[in-house]
């Protein structure tokens, strides 16, 4: 601790100050394995065990009166699994103030833009069955290595949290300025994430899908079109639209699809997923005082100029056009033409503009024709 009082910092300084930061950047602070707990450890924690992994795990005995999060905190470890029921419940560590992005990937949230595309997917808690072959071990393990690399994302840590080990999963690559042991920088989500997608992918074509592979799909698709890395818009949309039939009946999928699809120039393909979203959304749950069109204007004024991000804002438009009633899109789309002219990452981009407006007369063509059960293309 006397380091500590050279530095000027204190255990509860959080990971947000930027002395903290540099302070253990510059120290070069030792990192720990990934840490995961077993309650009671049976047969399903040696499937576990023995499953390939994307990273190093240290794996843990936690008496069973121990609660999970207590044991996370006490234990400083990142996950704790305990079998519940049948099923494996996984639970993350979770500091006061410093609350996970997405509370659980296995059940269906409302609906808004920042669900479908949010800028944390580290979740609190999960719920798996219990693997009873190799695959499902493999897939159980995978995301139990995610949920609980995700759960050292820098709005998780506090600086007590990197005294103990649990530096940042983001691949941040530290100056070289003087001699010492070499340590592999490769960001840990993308490498989970991407072990995690590869694993779908193999299963994607399941009849009847797992929880666990319902669970995952859901992080792996609003990852996939959230991510900043390299990955061509193909290969991404080819992943999604490999992923999208084990959550096809969900409207975050098909508005990710439609992203993607848009991202890659399908405009007919990306409109027909948006169709299909509207669909859905009109019987699922809104989340309650957010106004998707402030999303909208924030991806239009400062989003990246690229492909993706005018597929997100098409997504935008279908969950916006959700919020109100037929007789209102054209109205809506009068207002939108008027704020695309003032907007940044539209400029000299007149089809892409066309795009978007087009979304509002497709979902009204496809209310209208479900509405009078005509096909949409006998509607005007």
């Amino acid at each position: 601790m006397k380091a500590l009082d050279v530095a000027g910092l204190t255990r509860g300084a959080s990971m947000g100050s930027d002395k903290a930061q540099r302070w253990l950047d510059a120290a070069r602070w030792p990192s720990r394995p990934i840490r995961v707990g077993l309650v009671q450890p049976g047969r399903w924690a040696e499937l576990l065990v023995d499953a390939p992994g994307a990273c190093g795990v240290e794996w843990f005995t936690v008496p069973e009166g121990e609660h999970p999060e207590f044991a996370c905190r006490e234990h400083a470890l990142d996950a704790v699994v305990t079998r519940t029921a049948g099923r494996l419940e996984v639970v993350t560590l979770e500091r006061p103030g410093h609350d996970a992005g997405w509370y659980d990937w296995s059940v269906t949230r409302p609906y808004s833009y920042v669900q479908v595309f949010p800028l944390r997917i580290d979740c609190a808690r999960m719920t798996l069955e219990t693997p009873e072959s190799d695959e499902d071990a493999c897939l159980a393990r995978a995301a139990i290595e995610a949920a609980a690399v995700l759960a050292r994302s820098p709005a998780r840590l506090t600086l007590a949290d990197r005294l103990a080990g649990r530096s940042p999963a983001t691949g941040v690559r530290p100056e070289v300025d003087r001699f010492g042991p070499y340590r592999q920088c490769r960001d840990g989500v993308e490498r989970v994430m991407q072990r995690l997608t590869e694993l779908l992918l193999s299963r994607a074509a399941s009849p009847r899908p797992l929880m666990m592979e319902r669970a995952c799909a859901r992080a792996v698709g609003a990852w996939l079109t959230t991510w900043g890395g390299e990955i061509s818009d193909t290969h991404r949309r080819q992943r999604l639209e490999a992923i999208a039939r084990i959550n096809a009946d969900e409207p975050d999928t098909m508005l990710r699809l439609a992203a993607a699809r848009f991202a890659c120039f399908d405009d007919a393909a990306g409109l027909d997923a948006l169709v299909r979203a509207d669909r859905m959304l009109r019987h699922a749950e809104l989340m309650p005082g957010v106004d998707q069109f402030t999303f909208i204007q924030g991806e239009l004024q400062v989003g990246q100029p690229t492909p993706l991000t005018i597929g997100r804002v098409a997504a935008g438009l279908c969950l916006l056009s959700a919020t109100m009633p037929v007789e209102r899109l054209a109205f809506c789309r009068e207002d939108l033409g008027e704020e695309m002219e003032f907007s940044r990452l539209l400029v000299g981009r007149d089809q892409d503009r066309a795009l978007l407006l087009s979304v509002f007369r497709e979902i009204e063509r496809g209310r209208r024709a479900d509405r009078y059960g005509l096909p949409p293309k006998l509607v005007a």
